[in-house]
C-alpha cells in the first residue's frame, strides 16, 4: 500500500464504468525486464550493434504500435490513445508522448530516475544506482553521465516538454 491505492493499473471499473477502454500489454513480451536477458531481445530488434535506445525505447514503441491497432479497430477509430505505466512503464510512457504524436496523453505514476524525476536532482536513487541495476533501460550514453549529471545536456523536464500540448497526468505520491 505503499504505493498507494493502484499503483500497477488503473481504477479498472471506475475507468470502464466511465465509458472508456482500456488495454494493457505486456512490455517484458518484447523486451524482458532482465539485463541478461533482454540483450538478445535489444540485438533482435536494433541489430547487432549496441542498442540505441534500450529497453525503454523499445517498450514506448509498443505503446505506439498498440494505440495503432487499437484505433483500427471498429469503434475505437479516431479515439485518442492515453499512455499509462508505472515505474519503468511510467517512464516508457513518458518517453511513447515525447516521441510518438499519436500518443494523446500520459499518465506516468512513479517513473523517478529516468522518468519525470531530474537526473540532476538530488531526491531519489541517484544515476549511478539506477544505471547499475537496470542499464540495459536506457541508451548507453545515459551511463556515461553518472557521477556527473550535472553535466548532461538535457533534462526531464525537456522531455515533459515533448509532450505537449497533450496532457499529461504525474503521480508521485503515496496516497
Amino acid at each position: 500500500i505503499i504505493l498507494g491505492r493502484y499503483p500497477n493499473g488503473p481504477p479498472l471499473k471506475t475507468v470502464t464504468d466511465r465509458g472508456y477502454a482500456v488495454a494493457i500489454v505486456y512490455a517484458g513480451d518484447l523486451v524482458p525486464d532482465d539485463r541478461h536477458a533482454a540483450a538478445p531481445a535489444l540485438a533482435r530488434l536494433y541489430g547487432p550493434s549496441t542498442a540505441p535506445g534500450g529497453a525503454l525505447a523499445a517498450w514506448a514503441w509498443l505503446y505506439s504500435e498498440l494505440g495503432q491497432v487499437l484505433t483500427r479497430e471498429p469503434g475505437l477509430a479516431n479515439t485518442p490513445v492515453v499512455a499509462w505505466g508505472h515505474s519503468r512503464s511510467g517512464k516508457a510512457a513518458l518517453l511513447a508522448g515525447a516521441i510518438y504524436p499519436d500518443i494523446a496523453g500520459v499518465i506516468a505514476h512513479q517513473s523517478g530516475r529516468g522518468g519525470a524525476a531530474l537526473t540532476r536532482g538530488s531526491v531519489g536513487e541517484r544515476l549511478d544506482q539506477i544505471i547499475a541495476e537496470y542499464g540495459f533501460w536506457f541508451t548507453p550514453r545515459y551511463a556515461t553521465y553518472a557521477g556527473r549529471e550535472a553535466a548532461i545536456p538535457v533534462d526531464q523536464h525537456q522531455l515533459l516538454a515533448l509532450i505537449a500540448p497533450r496532457p499529461v497526468l504525474l503521480g508521485a505520491g503515496n496516497r
